[in-house]
């Protein structure tokens, strides 16, 4: 039972091995280590995959999992998308576009749900994910098509500046980020309208509450 209970964790704990290396991958594109960083986005990508295998095979999703998993993810997107701009290999609005949605999705979740917790006077739960109900962004069709675009740019840059992979994306970098500009643009549209003017809104909601092993919140529901 003891090591049953220590491994519903192990998903918390890959992602946040995955998260805290994350910054190695920025130093690593700063140093012209493409190749070490494609490989760490290789493993970032199916250690991903496997903490969130673990979370549905086995039922270990958490409360704090459903916050740490895509801040992971988005943590990852930002680093490398701000790493490749810095060494002119990703055009620069692109990354600061990328950076500027995500900061203000962030801080303006953080209201949402700080001013949902006063509403029912709970606000010092606020840091205590398992004492306070998750707020889930449940994703926009266009977020999720500007996820998967970011990540392909991401990808594709990288694994064209890369020794190991014979790629020449000289003609799909440009159209490409475009097209994750624009969707960037939209889908941080598309939320600012859903908390602000929404009445009805089921974009931002609240996950099952808290409780310790009771609280159980998905690992991908609040990726935006």
């Amino acid at each position: 039972m003891w090591l049953v209970s220590r491994a519903r964790h192990l998903p918390n704990a890959i992602t946040l091995t995955r998260l805290a290396a994350t910054p190695l991958l920025g130093v690593a594109i700063g140093a012209g280590a493409y190749d070490a960083a494609l490989g760490g986005v290789v493993l970032a990508g199916v250690s991903d995959w496997v903490d969130g295998a673990l979370s549905r095979r086995y039922g270990w999703g958490s409360v704090l999992g459903s916050y740490l998993d895509p801040l992971a993810d988005k943590v990852l997107i930002n680093v490398v998308t701000v790493a490749l701009a810095s060494q002119s290999l990703m055009p620069a609005y692109v990354a600061a576009l990328v950076v500027a949605r995500d900061a203000v999705l962030l801080v303006g979740a953080a209201v949402i749900r700080y001013r949902r917790l006063q509403q029912v006077g709970a606000t010092s739960t606020f840091f205590k994910s398992s004492d306070a109900p998750p707020l889930v962004i449940e994703p926009l069709r266009i977020s999720k098509v500007n996820t998967a675009l970011q990540l392909s740019l991401c990808a594709v840059t990288l694994a064209s500046a890369a020794t190991v992979v014979p790629l020449d994306a000289s003609a799909v970098v440009p159209p490409l980020a475009a097209a994750t500009a624009a969707t960037t643009v939209g889908s941080f549209g598309g939320y600012v309208y859903h908390a602000l003017w929404a009445k009805e809104s089921a974009v931002f909601r609240w996950g099952e509450g808290g409780g310790g092993e009771g609280g159980r919140g998905s690992r991908k529901g609040g990726e935006a």
